[in-house]
């Protein structure tokens, strides 16, 4: 009888690779938010003649190299290596009738000799894809903990740089608008140095094109999928 603690632990394997892969969802948007407050900060600061400028400038590089080494360890996470998958049912069938066939052939009648011969062989391929994949895992999850060590990293320096511009853009802010008043010989004017906005047009209402008739889509062909990189439903199944 087969022990099923290898097959266990290979279906285990596979639904941490899922868990990993579901992870990096996460990672992937903070990583795409801290590169646009990088960009929106260095657009906003001003050149380095200040001290707080230059606090500003100093922790808006940190974050640029924290963000870099957040996305190598993301990157490093995700091209990982492939992982190990056992033989498919086709095979599994062919090999099994074969071991059978091959023993009825050198005068042994019962298939059990040829079944037992198959399930140890069977076990050992679960066990070294089992035994690889765990490796692949672990290496997975270590890079995907120094992502998020370095996206935590990266957002306080941001959080840093984010003060001196805070500062200039509330001192922009208080400055109040300047009022010039023209004296002539007619009526008194007053120049506003805020230039009016000119008025909105009214959008036209959208020309709705007539309806076109979709042609019917052509029906898929079968894919060939690389291994490691199949659906669920084709993993193997515990038997």
């Amino acid at each position: 009888m087969s022990d099923n603690l290898w097959r266990e632990s290979y279906n285990t394997d596979w639904a941490r690779r899922d868990q990993l892969q579901a992870a990096l969802a996460g990672p992937l948007t903070i990583l795409a938010i801290l590169a646009s407050a990088i960009v929106y900060l260095y657009q906003q600061t001003l050149s380095p003649d200040t001290v707080w400028s230059l606090v500003g400038y100093a922790a808006l590089a940190a974050s640029v190299v924290g963000f870099t080494y957040s996305a190598y360890t993301l990157a490093r996470s995700i091209l990982s290596r492939r992982y190990q998958v056992v033989p498919y049912a086709a095979e599994l069938f062919d090999y099994r009738n074969g071991l059978r066939a091959h023993h009825r052939s050198v005068g042994e009648t019962d298939d059990a000799v040829a079944d037992d011969e198959f399930t140890t062989w069977l076990d050992q391929r679960y066990r070294d894809a089992s035994t690889k994949n765990a490796h692949i895992n672990v290496e997975r999850a270590a890079y995907l903990h120094k992502a998020y060590s370095a996206l935590v990293v990266t957002a306080v320096f941001l959080a840093v740089a984010a003060v001196p511009v805070a500062m200039t853009l509330r001192g922009r802010k208080s400055e109040p608008n300047q009022v010039e008043i023209v004296q002539k010989s007619g009526p008194l004017e007053i120049h506003m140095s805020d230039e009016k906005q000119p008025a909105v047009p009214t959008p036209r209402p959208p020309i709705t094109p007539p309806p076109t008739v979709v042609p019917k889509p052509q029906p898929p062909p079968n894919h060939d999928v690389r291994t490691g990189d199949y659906p669920k439903e084709q993993k193997p199944s515990k038997l």
